[in-house]
């Protein structure tokens, strides 16, 4: 029998969206995805749902208002400008 374990779930993350792209994953997913690669050593599932349910959709997380962001337990200053600036960084000038 497998043993189950938490650990390495970040790299089966990047490695199944990688593999499969955003079509193995659902808005959650993909929230966690991003935050586990700008908050280090940290559960990042519960900060994805609370966004999420704040929120209600990835698009309105993404383009939320930096101070609404913070109100999110979990958010801090740095994660809040770094999930605005994936939107500004990928947008074409």
């Amino acid at each position: 029998m497998d043993i189950l374990s938490r650990y390495g779930h970040r790299s089966r993350m990047r490695q199944t969206y990688i593999k499969n792209g955003d079509a193995s994953f659902n808005s959650c997913n993909i929230l966690e995805l991003y935050l586990s690669i700008i908050i280090p050593q940290r559960d990042v599932k519960p900060v994805a749902y609370a966004l999420l349910n704040e929120f209600h959709s990835l698009e309105n997380v993404f383009s939320a208002d930096f101070n609404d962001l913070q109100k999110v337990r979990g958010i801090g200053e740095n994660t809040a400008f770094l999930i605005l600036s994936l939107i500004h960084i990928s947008e074409p000038t």
